[in-house]
C-alpha cells in the first residue's frame, strides 16, 4: 500500500533542491505527490515534488512579474505545463511564446531560454 501523498515545503536554497532529488531518486518505489503551494504575492519558490535518475517534477510558483534569467540546462530536457496564470518564454535571440493555463512547452536540453510570468495572478507550473 502506498502512503498517502504529503505537503512538500519549498526548497530554500539549490543545495536543499538537489538533496531533496537525490533523496527522492533513491527510491524505487511509485511515489505519491500533492500540487498544493503558497500563492506569492512577491518572489518564486520551487517545490521538488518526485523524482528518479531521469526525471525531477517539481512545483515552481512566480508572484505576477517575476521571471528568470537567460540559461540552458545540457544535459537534461525541461517541460514547464502551466496551471494557473500566463509566462512570455523567450528564446536566445528574444523570439517569445506567449503560454497560458493548461499549455506548455518542451525544451530539449541545450536550448537557451528565460520566461517571465504575465498575468496579475501568480503563474503556477510544474
Amino acid at each position: 500500500m502506498l502512503d498517502s501523498p504529503e505537503f512538500v515545503a519549498p526548497s530554500m536554497t539549490n543545495t536543499s533542491m538537489k538533496e531533496r532529488e537525490e533523496s527522492l531518486a533513491a527510491n524505487r518505489k511509485p511515489a505519491l505527490f500533492k500540487l498544493r503551494g503558497q500563492l506569492l504575492a512577491q518572489g518564486r519558490t520551487d517545490q521538488v515534488l518526485a523524482a528518479t535518475d531521469d526525471l525531477t517534477i517539481r512545483l515552481k510558483i512566480y508572484a505576477s512579474g517575476g521571471e528568470n534569467e537567460l540559461h540552458a540546462h545540457p544535459s537534461e530536457d525541461h517541460a514547464f505545463m502551466i496551471l494557473q496564470g500566463s509566462a512570455r518564454f523567450y528564446g536566445p535571440e528574444n523570439e517569445a511564446i506567449d503560454l497560458g493555463k493548461y499549455e506548455g512547452i518542451m525544451l530539449p536540453k541545450g536550448n537557451f531560454y528565460w520566461f517571465h510570468a504575465t498575468s496579475k495572478e501568480p503563474l503556477v507550473m510544474i
